[in-house]
């Protein structure tokens, strides 16, 4: 489970909050990258032919790699 930025609490004055928000956002941010990396060399590993019965090329792996590490939740 990936932690989200958002799960905690604002940060108005509570100086713990101001503590966690930016701990939890590296954490998540970890967890999509950890996520991104792992998808890319799992695609990666898929040949010509099986990528193309998926409708997808080579040159989709990055992106779809990029958009699982700038997803927000």
């Amino acid at each position: 489970m990936t932690i989200a930025y958002h799960d905690i609490p604002a940060a108005s004055g509570n100086f713990l909050g101001r503590i966690l928000r930016p701990v939890a956002a590296f954490l998540a941010m970890l967890g999509r990258s950890m996520d991104a990396a792992e998808l890319h060399e799992r695609m990666n590993m898929l040949t010509d032919v099986e990528l193309a019965a998926r409708g997808m090329t080579r040159d989709d792996i990055a992106l779809i790699a990029r958009d699982v590490l700038l997803r927000k939740h």
